[in-house]
């Protein structure tokens, strides 16, 4: 097995099929598929879907369509992109734009088949983890193991299952409802399993499709590559003792300050004006506008002022998608799917005094007319920077702020956010030490994911110019250590795979036991997808702030 522990990488292929999609526009994350020809048996013509064996080459007819099992091998990578697979094919490709291009995404809607011959080198019970984008099937040596059919992007490990393989080949067949496909293997308790692995028992290098790799003319395939095979110069030194690992936090640290350009924050006065004031019951929530020198030197924030106060405080940032009124404002009637940006007003009804701003690119701060926060990075990347860090400067100036009021306690003010604003959150703990807790959700993973999905799970408010040569997420993280630091990520989150916030978070978990607080760094790996969870972390938060 390759990738992270137990990944599928070498796959039989067959598609595409027509898919009969018959599902509106409106619909959402997780609803049921309607799939004209999700319940057909398309491998009839090969002895159906439970008695197949599929091998190179091998003919199957359904649908008025012939199509050949096709060799696969995946490097580099965690996903089967059978799309990709299917282009390689020009009359295929033209075949797919004609009659399966979706008409809700720049993807394709089709079925497809997947085969896998694990090998086992003993019977052994093993945890097949499953996931793909809008559904699969799956058979284990051609019996029914489970199944989704249900509207959403690719997740990792959606589900899982016990199987037992038998010693020598299994098989493992997928049936899926759009394009893409992510299979591990374990043991019962997550760990690689022993003398398994996948092959190509009829494969050659002539015949087989490979994906990724030295030759690959996609460029994003060389960025995966580097994704696998890079090592951060500065990684935390893990395991290592407490000397080692706070020398390795300043020296990092000032690194990471040099990126940044914190040297050039400014630091003059703050010159602040009451624009607005609302009752909210049992808070106060004020309109604020900011001046102070330097770039970007003008912007609004709204101010929470809990009629009851705990003397703490809170910088609540919000993600994209979202703005400083979604973080300080409780919808009318609850959204689906929503990310639950308006955790700002919990913050508040909880006592904190809270803060939230609109970041450059967003709300009263945008640009009309593109993409907002990929274009204004590049603009800065011409000036040797990156957008983030004058998001930064505005953070710490919000900090600045809070520090100086005297309802506040300044050794008590704290930061949180969801996906881009878990991002900005981690960011500023790790950068700015008055930060005293931090809650981060649905935004840790790994730079190597980044690299792997480029457009898919990250943006250019999140791109850091230079920061993977020195060091990963889990070295920022581990810079807020021993200081409290809570994570939130949703197993059935599209954009950033649980699975890196996993190895991120056992990697952190040394950091702090070394420091002698292994107690201040908690986590919550709920089910659900990209939102702010709150179910322990504002608990979490009071036990270690207010």
């Amino acid at each position: 097995m390759a990738g992270k522990p137990g990944f599928v990488t070498a796959w039989y292929v067959l598609g595409p099929f027509r898919s009969g999609c018959a599902d509106g526009e409106n619909v959402q994350f997780l609803d049921p598929k309607h799939t004209k020809y999700w319940e057909a048996d398309l491998l009839k013509s090969a002895g159906g879907e439970e008695n197949c064996r599929p091998r190179s080459g091998a003919v199957v007819r359904a649908q008025g369509l012939e199509r050949k099992w096709k060799p696969v091998e995946v490097r580099y990578f965690h996903c089967l992109e059978i799309e990709k697979v299917s282009e390689q094919d020009s009359a295929l490709k033209a075949w797919m734009q004609k009659e399966t291009k979706s008409k809700w995404w720049n993807v394709y809607d089709s079925i497809n088949y997947a085969a896998a011959y694990i090998y086992s080198s003993k019977a052994v019970d093993a945890r097949v983890y499953a996931g793909g984008w809008d559904g699969y099937r799956l058979w284990v040596n051609g019996v029914f193991a489970g199944e989704d059919h249900t509207w959403h992007h690719q997740i990792l490990d959606q589900d899982n299952y016990t199987v037992s393989l038998k010693k020598g080949l299994n098989l493992f067949l997928v049936k899926t409802d759009r394009s893409r496909l992510m299979l591990r293997l374990t043991d019962a308790g997550g760990l690689p399993l022993k003398g398994v692995y996948s092959v190509l028992p009829d494969a050659t290098e002539k015949n087989t499709v490979l994906m990724g790799g030295e030759t690959s003319s996609d460029p994003l395939n060389v960025l995966r590559k580097l994704a696998w095979t890079h090592r951060p110069k500065m990684q935390a030194p893990v395991p290592a003792g407490k000397a080692k690992i706070l020398s390795w936090q300043k020296y990092f640290r000032e690194e990471l300050e040099r990126i940044f350009l914190l040297k050039d924050r400014p630091r003059g006065r703050i010159q602040i004006k009451k624009i607005s004031s609302e009752d909210k019951g049992e808070y106060i929530r004020e309109k604020l506008e900011f001046r102070r020198e330097g770039l970007f030197s003008r912007f609004t924030a709204f101010l929470l002022l809990p009629k009851k106060r705990n003397g703490a405080a809170m910088v609540a940032l919000h993600g994209h998608g979202g703005d400083k009124t979604a973080v300080s404002t409780l919808p009318a009637t609850p959204v689906r799917n929503s990310m639950n940006h308006e955790y700002g007003v919990h913050f508040a009804k909880r006592g904190y005094v809270t803060i939230c701003i609109d970041a450059i690119g967003f709300a009263e701060r945008e640009t009309k007319g593109f993409d907002n926060c990929t274009c204004l990075n590049l603009g800065a990347n011409l000036l040797g920077r990156d957008l983030f860090s004058w998001d930064l400067y505005d953070y710490m100036t919000l900090v600045d702020y809070l520090s100086a009021r005297k309802d506040v306690d300044k050794k008590r003010i704290g930061c949180a956010g969801v996906s881009f604003g878990g991002t900005s959150a981690y960011m500023l703990a790790a950068l700015d030490k008055r930060i005293s807790a931090c809650i981060t959700s649905c935004a840790v993973t790994s730079f190597k994911e980044y690299l792997q999905e480029i457009g898919d799970s990250t943006c250019g408010s999140q791109s850091f110019y230079g920061i993977y040569k020195y060091g990963d997420i889990s070295d920022v993280l581990s810079l807020i250590a021993p200081r409290p630091l809570f994570i939130e990520a949703g197993r059935l989150d599209y954009c950033f795979s649980v699975h890196f916030a996993e190895e991120a978070y056992t990697k952190i978990k040394k950091i702090y036991s070394v420091l002698g607080a292994p107690d201040k760094a908690g986590a919550d790996f709920f089910l659900g997808g990209h939102k702010f969870n709150g179910e322990r972390s504002f608990d979490w938060l009071d036990g270690n702030l207010s």
